[in-house]
């Protein structure tokens, strides 16, 4: 524990020294942090490009992020690497032995056998008119899915199936609830949506954990600021509230 609470606490002071401004950096730990635990098993110098750039694209797909935080997200994971722990990213090996299984290795093969499929997804999604952010977030999904299982046609599969590739993200990837939320939202849309049938019974499959977050107290400054923007007698009650005791 002492370690590992020694390790962040350097990184933070990388940060620091590499320029990232004192407000930000809670939050590059709290991506870098985030992202050691995406790939568990594997340390964080035996990493190779395809994980940092799956990782990134889990955040593009969780639609409660926005854009600004996955370009600090991948910001925090440079000064991890290139400034904490001295390893050009570019000296990085794009695979590593053991890579995710979800991984489509093949996407021109995919493409070929499951093309047709894919585009009924693209039209069932435009259809119902949601944002091209959830339709590219939905396709990728299910291109993760059947690459999980081999190139199969989900037609082929069971609720077996699903539960499989839902607990593997939630326990060899280690990826948000949100995330898993929505992997799971797009299998369903796939079954019940575009092939027309019930994916079966697969509600007991492991669930991811839910990130903790601990709220950031307000700064001098910030509390000052929010009592001068009220009227009395509101400054007077949320100035006793703020009091020292």
């Amino acid at each position: 524990m002492t370690q590992r609470v020694d390790f962040w606490r350097g990184y933070a002071d990388c940060c620091r020294k590499a320029g990232v401004p004192d407000e930000r950096v809670r939050w590059y730990l709290r991506w870098a942090e985030r992202f050691a635990r995406a790939v568990r098993g594997v340390p964080l110098r035996e990493r190779a490009t395809e994980d940092v750039k799956r990782f990134l694209e889990d955040l593009k797909a969780d639609e409660t992020l926005a854009p600004w935080q996955v370009e600090q997200a991948r910001k925090a994971i440079g000064v991890l690497y290139r400034d904490y722990l001295r390893i050009d990213p570019r000296s990085m090996p794009t695979t590593r032995v053991g890579a995710a299984r979800d991984r489509v290795r093949q996407p021109r093969q995919l493409e070929a056998l499951h093309g047709p499929l894919l585009e009924s997804v693209r039209t069932a999604v435009q259809i119902r008119h949601y944002s091209p952010r959830t339709e590219e977030a939905y396709l990728g999904w299910i291109r993760r899915f059947i690459s999980f299982h081999d190139m199969k046609p989900p037609e082929n599969l069971t609720a077996t199936h699903i539960r499989d590739f839902l607990g593997y993200l939630a326990t060899e990837q280690a990826v948000a609830s949100s995330t898993q939320n929505q992997a799971l939202n797009a299998i369903v849309f796939l079954y019940s949506q575009v092939l027309g049938r019930d994916p079966g019974d697969f509600s007991d499959f492991p669930r991811a954990k839910a990130p903790h977050r601990t709220p950031a107290p307000l700064s001098e400054a910030q509390i000052e600021a929010l009592l001068g923007a009220l009227e009395m007698p509101y400054r007077l009650m949320a100035g006793l509230m703020s009091a020292p005791l």
